[in-house]
């Protein structure tokens, strides 16, 4: 996907200088999506708004931002594209259900519906030469459980298709999720519908031709690899955290009032304040 590129120059003293110095790393990658400026503002403001990524590894928290470059997607912002997660020392990048919609956008599509079916709501799904949803909301009535969830994606063409995803395999997707991560504040607990939403899109956006742009291919095989247990880096062919001149590893730093603190295996690293909400 990208030459080996090193993105490490000097020994920064705090994470915005790391971004700062190597500031030039990301515009290829960006192409025409994010202005180089206001993504390294995005960058350094996703550790203000977060404060526990500055206990994550240098190598995660530059393949994320890494990763956000490559997607197009801005980090930790009210468009709600895409969360740096903080776990277990390490940064993870999640693309939340507008990050898929925008990027099924930009190849091409247009995600027409995206909602979910509940018990009470009147419904009817048609398959084979003629497919197509139907999807009544009585908004006096008590809806109840979620049945299925649901996307309808309009293609270049103008051709329609959806996607269903019921119930059972919502669950399989969020049970996998969970079992990953011993997290009590992970999305799929305090965002359910959305995660049910966001993968009604993934399942849909994977069964329709791909239309030239490749950071929809790119997203999808993140996915697939978060949903196997596979390890993925968004940085693959890039050098992201040579150890600059002298042999001293890049280092991310805290704010000085809080105790500068080095990213390495061993190192112990300062407390830091509760993470605002990321999602």
């Amino acid at each position: 996907m990208t030459s080996s590129t090193t993105i490490a120059k000097k020994n920064p003293q705090t994470i915005e200088e790391f971004f700062e110095e190597n500031a030039e790393r990301f515009p290829p990658l960006l192409g025409n999506t994010i202005a180089p400026d206001k993504f390294l503002q995005l960058c350094t403001g996703a550790f203000r708004t977060a404060p526990k990524l500055r206990e994550c590894t240098l190598v995660s928290l530059v393949d994320c931002m890494v990763g956000c470059a490559v997607l197009g997607l801005e980090p930790n912002t009210a468009k709600q594209e895409s969360f740096l997660i903080p776990y277990a020392g390490k940064a993870t990048l999640v693309i939340g259900y507008q990050g898929w919609i925008t990027l099924a956008s930009r190849a091409g599509m247009e995600v027409v519906c995206v909602d979910v079916i509940r018990k009470g709501d009147t419904y009817h799904i048609s398959r084979g030469t003629d497919p197509g949803i139907q999807h009544d909301i009585d908004l006096e009535a008590k809806r109840g459980d979620v049945l299925a969830a649901y996307c309808v994606i309009a293609l270049p063409s103008g051709r329609l298709f959806n996607r269903v995803v019921m119930k059972k395999e919502l669950d399989a997707v969020r049970d996998k999720a969970l079992s990953q991560s011993r997290q009590n504040d992970t999305p799929w607990r305090q965002y359910e519908e959305a995660m049910q939403l966001k993968t009604a899109i993934i399942r849909g956006v994977k069964h329709v031709p791909k239309f030239g742009d490749h950071r929809l291919a790119v997203a999808l095989a993140s996915e697939d690899a978060i949903e196997v247990g596979r390890p993925f880096s968004y940085g693959d062919g890039l050098d992201l955290a040579t150890p600059a001149a002298g042999g001293r590893r890049p280092r991310i730093a805290a704010p000085r009032s809080e105790g500068a603190f080095p990213i390495g295996d061993g190192d112990e690293v300062a407390p830091q304040g509760d993470p605002d909400a990321l999602l």
